[in-house]
């Protein structure tokens, strides 16, 4: 995400000296340039909007859900250090959506769902 964020920084800077070049031919009465002037001021809006978001924050339970496994199994990854939250503070702890969950290297998919199966699913017999 920092990578992304970082890149995402360069190209407003880029697009913000076109833009600047752009207007600058305008005053000079240039009328060819406003459609490529709009353009990259739209992309910039684009990008500025990007960078303004709030992070939206789960609970245990709220990314659980999006992951399809249960409260219990988010916790107990978190706890063999498999999963790191976002936040947390005490008893507090928050997800963050929009992102990847951070794992520690060779820890495997979150969503595999063995570990969410109960002991008895897993020894029943078909009848």
């Amino acid at each position: 995400m920092i990578l992304l964020t970082t890149q995402l920084q360069h190209a407003a800077l880029m697009l913000s000296k076109r833009l600047h070049q752009l207007e600058q031919q305008i005053r000079e009465g240039s009328n060819a340039a406003w459609p490529e002037y709009a353009q990259i001021a739209q992309a910039l809006a684009t990008i500025h909007a990007k960078n303004e978001q709030p992070a939206e924050y789960l609970s245990t339970r709220q990314m659980a859900a999006r992951l399809g496994v249960s409260p219990k199994t988010l916790l107990r990854r978190k706890r063999r250090g498999q999963l790191a939250p976002a936040i947390q503070v005490g008893r507090l702890i928050r997800w963050q959506a929009g992102e990847p969950l951070r794992t520690a290297p060779g820890n495997g998919d979150i969503a595999a769902r063995a570990d969410h199966r109960s002991t008895k699913e897993t020894l029943r017999s078909p009848r």
